[in-house]
C-alpha cells in the first residue's frame, strides 16, 4: 500500500486480490487436469515451482520502500478495539461471509431447485468465477472514492441477486445471469472492506495497519466458514431452496452495518 497513491489504494487492494480470483477461474481446473490426467504429484510439483518463481519475482522486482517505527503489540491491538474497526471486521464477516449460505451448496440447489441439470454445475461455476474477477476489479476501482458506500451498494446488489434467485429459480437463463451477478457482488466487497479497515487504522495508529489488515483476512474466513455451516444447518431444516433467503438475511444485517458504522465514522470525525 505504500507504493501507490492515497487515491489508488482501493485498486491496489483489488489488485492484490486479483490473483485469488486467478487462481479460482484458472488454478483450480489446471491443478484438477493436472491431478487426474498426470497424477497427484504434478500438481504439487506445479504449486511449488510457481510460488518460487513468485518469491524470486518479489525479490527482484518489489520496490523498497521505507519502513516506520513499528509500534508495540499492546499499542496495535488497542487500535483493534475501536468501534469502527471492529464494525468494519463484522461487516467483512457478513458482507463476504453470507454469500456461503448459498455457493457451497449450488450443486444441490440446481438439482433440485431449478431446471438447470447438474451437468451444467461447471458453466455455472465459470460465470460466477468470471463475475467474481470483475467484481475484484470494479469493487477497487469504486473503493477509491469511498470504501463504505462502496460496501453498502454491494450488500444491496446481493440482497437483489438473492431475492430474484428465490422468485426466478425455474427460470434457467435468469439463474445463469444471476450467478454471474453474484460473483461480481461476491468479490466487490473485498477490496472495499479491506482498504475499509486499513484506512481507519491509518488514521488512529499509522503502525498499526499491517495486524489490522492481517486481522481482516481472518474476519474473511470466519465468515466463510461460519456462513457454511449456516447454510448447511438451513439446509438441513428448511431445504436448500430457502438457503438464497437465509444469505439474503445476513447481508440485510451487513446492510444495516453499513448505516450505524456510517453515523459512527461521522462522530468520530473520521473521513471515509
Amino acid at each position: 500500500m505504500a507504493c501507490v497513491a492515497e487515491n489508488k489504494k482501493g485498486s491496489a487492494v483489488a489488485t492484490l486480490f486479483s490473483g485469488l480470483t486467478i487462481a479460482i477461474i484458472v488454478g483450480v481446473p489446471l491443478s484438477t487436469f493436472l491431478g487426474q490426467n498426470m497424477g497427484w504429484r504434478y500438481a504439487f510439483l506445479l504449486i511449488a515451482f510457481l510460488g518460487t518463481l513468485s518469491y524470486v519475482a518479489t525479490l527482484l522486482l518489489l520496490p523498497k520502500i521505507q519502513v516506520g517505527i513499528s509500534a508495540s503489540v499492546r499499542t496495535q491491538f488497542q487500535t483493534l478495539k475501536e468501534k469502527p474497526i471492529i464494525l468494519g471486521y463484522t461487516l467483512s464477516v457478513l458482507g463476504f461471509g453470507s454469500s456461503f449460505m448459498f455457493f457451497p451448496f449450488l450443486a444441490h440447489w440446481l438439482g433440485s431447485s431449478t431446471t438447470i441439470a447438474t451437468d451444467y454445475l461447471s458453466i455455472c461455476t465459470f460465470l460466477y468465477g468470471t463475475g467474481i474477477a470483475l467484481g475484484n476489479y470494479f469493487g477497487g476501482k469504486l473503493s477509491n472514492k469511498n470504501p463504505l458506500r462502496t460496501v453498502f451498494l454491494v450488500c444491496l446488489w446481493q440482497m437483489l441477486c438473492m431475492v430474484a434467485l428465490y422468485v426466478f429459480a425455474t427460470q434457467a437463463v435468469l439463474v445463469y445471469i444471476l450467478l454471474f451477478c453474484l460473483g461480481v457482488g461476491c468479490f466487490a466487497i473485498v477490496p472495499a472492506t479491506q482498504f475499509y479497515i486499513i484506512h481507519l487504522a491509518t488514521q488512529k495508529n499509522p503502525n498499526s495497519t499491517n495486524i489490522a489488515s492481517a486481522c481482516n483476512i481472518s474476519a474473511f474466513n470466519i465468515g466463510i466458514a461460519s456462513a457454511s455451516f449456516l447454510g448447511g444447518l438451513a439446509l438441513r431444516t428448511f431445504g436448500v431452496a430457502y438457503n438464497p433467503l437465509f444469505a439474503l438475511l445476513g447481508f440485510a444485517v451487513a446492510f444495516l452495518l453499513c448505516i450505524w458504522a456510517y453515523f459512527v465514522n461521522l462522530n468520530k470525525n473520521h473521513k471515509i
